[in-house]
């Protein structure tokens, strides 16, 4: 890790990752592909960064007895129980019904409190919400969208800007988008580290699935029409 990192996150716990060349993708595509691989993560996802961060923040901020809160259907709630275990605070964790029984022994064997309710995301979102608004020691543990998440995940670029062959610039950084989390950490951290090509921003192409739900689709197009940047390659 290099200085400015140890000063941008002092005390992380999420875990440098390797970023390896695809010598299939290469060939396939014509160009120099590379894999950063954060199915190493201790919880074997990206959102172990952001979460973490975000939860360290919060001890900071309002001591051990915060109570973390968070609405999930699976990783980000796995990263939060174990970021919970290891500062030892509390969580909850808000799931909807559906969610395998394996991912809620996960969290369940971690610390975290589990509570089901509502058959989608977003209804277990607001429920986890009132549970907050109850409980003054609560602050709600953002999935995808706050920009101290966004930090966290930024961590990533970082660590690709160290990696890389010297003097390689990326012309693209391909994620997937799902509420749009990495895709912000990846900007934020693009723009902290001066990653341009020829003077030019690196590309963000996004992997945009189908939204379920109209309102989520609805929102995310309002917050890629509020930021040009974000629409940059975008499909």
């Amino acid at each position: 890790m290099s200085a400015s990192q140890q000063d941008l996150y002092p005390n992380k716990l999420w875990v440098e990752t390797p970023l390896i060349r695809s010598p299939h993708l290469s060939s396939h595509l014509q160009a120099e592909v590379y894999l950063k691989l954060e199915t190493l993560q201790p919880t074997q996802s990206f959102k172990y960064r952001g979460i973490t961060h975000y939860a360290q923040h919060a001890l900071r901020t309002y001591g051990p007895d915060v109570h973390l809160v968070i609405a999930s259907s699976g990783n980000a709630g796995i990263a939060a129980a174990s970021a919970a275990k290891i500062l030892k605070l509390r969580c909850t964790v808000f799931l909807p019904h559906g969610v395998s029984q394996s991912t809620i022994d996960y969290m369940r064997k971690e610390g975290a409190e589990i509570v089901i309710e509502g058959n989608y995301y977003l209804q277990a979102r607001q429920a986890a919400q009132k549970a907050v608004d109850a409980d003054p020691k609560a602050v709600m543990v953002p999935g995808y969208d706050d920009p101290l998440l966004w930090e966290g995940h930024a961590s990533l670029v970082h660590e690709v800007q160290q990696q890389l062959p010297a003097g390689t610039r990326p012309d693209a950084i391909f994620c997937s988008f799902g509420g749009g989390g990495l895709a912000g950490g990846i900007i934020v951290g693009c723009k902290a580290v001066g990653a341009t090509n020829n003077g030019r921003n690196a590309r963000l192409e996004l992997l945009l699935p189908i939204p379920v739900d109209e309102r989520w689709a609805i929102h995310w197009r309002r917050r890629l029409e509020s930021q040009p940047e974000w629409n940059d390659g975008g499909a």
